[in-house]
């Protein structure tokens, strides 16, 4: 019995060594962003306990600096990479599937202080034009991922491209978001927050979205996306897939993976109040910045 047991526990921590997905939350400015670069990394760089501190003082003492050691050496030992799915990400994927008059009328309703002519302009010469991911075999994907109305299965093309059109999905949210910033230092959080807020309530991004009647199914139409780019890797990384999905706002996107994976975990990241609000009050619960320090602190099942 003793053995079988055994087996039983070493089958169970073999499967983790295979498949793992994090979803990352917490409060704004608490540095879910930063932990999944840091989780993307290909080796484990983690300081010396001694070297964690704020405002000058050792970060972690007692009993959370005991902790803090085994883990860290355990992951160096045993660390693989893993792959971000940055909601972000995906919320341009919608977006780039609108037209031009349509984003702009989209963006204009965001904000009172720019001019449609303005916002003309930066949709017709900047990064939402020349985005190669709405050409070809990079747009069946994006078409394949958010068309939850068909089976998701990509073709062999399609697979060899997959990775190529994550990075150019994740360059293009990085542009547009140096173009928006540029007419108005919170006009991309403005479109994004309400970019997210309309696919939870509709299923896509349009105009107007909040006059719109409330539709229960869409509350998943993102973690669903998700969940199809999810399933691309694991059939891409047959072996093995690490996933980092930053970041989960809302519940019942957490509930969607809990029910779908017995290897998710919940992981909330958690910073000092100061450094919190210094760094993400104006983030507004989205995007968080690159010089955060994290702390993983809660994890869930």
């Amino acid at each position: 019995m003793k053995n079988k047991n055994n087996e039983m526990i070493s089958r169970l921590f073999h499967e983790r060594s295979k498949f793992i997905v994090l979803g990352l939350t917490g409060r704004t400015g608490s540095g879910c962003t930063t932990a999944a670069s840091i989780l993307e990394n290909e080796k484990a760089d983690f300081p010396h306990v001694d070297n964690v501190k704020h405002k000058k003082e050792p970060f972690f003492s007692e009993l959370d600096s005991k902790r803090y050691k085994i883990a860290s050496h355990y992951t160096k030992e045993n660390y693989s990479p893993f792959i971000s799915i940055k909601v972000s990400d995906l919320i341009s994927a919608y977006l780039l599937t609108l037209t031009t008059t349509q984003i702009v009328d989209f963006i204009k309703e965001q904000t009172d202080n720019i001019s449609r002519a303005s916002i003309y302009e930066l949709i017709r010469k900047g990064s939402f034009q020349l985005t190669y991911t709405k050409k070809g075999v990079l747009k069946n994907i994006s078409n394949k991922m958010l068309d939850h109305c068909t089976s998701f299965e990509l073709s062999v093309r399609e697979k060899t491209k997959f990775f190529s059109f994550m990075k150019l999905i994740r360059k293009f949210t990085e542009d547009f978001k140096k173009e928006l910033r540029g007419i108005n230092n919170e006009l991309y959080i403005r479109v994004y927050q309400a970019a997210g807020n309309s696919i939870r309530r509709t299923g896509k991004v349009e105009s107007k979205y909040k006059e719109k009647a409330f539709e229960p199914e869409s509350v998943f139409h993102l973690p669903e996306t998700i969940n199809r780019v999810i399933k691309s890797i694991r059939q891409i990384n047959s072996q093995g897939a690490f996933i980092v999905i930053d970041a989960i706002r809302n519940p019942y996107e957490a509930k969607f993976f809990k029910d779908r994976y017995s290897a998710f975990y919940l992981i909330s990241i958690n910073a000092p109040n100061e450094d919190r609000k210094a760094q993400g009050e104006s983030m507004n619960g989205y995007f968080l910045p690159s010089n955060a320090n994290p702390a993983m602190t809660t994890f869930s099942r």
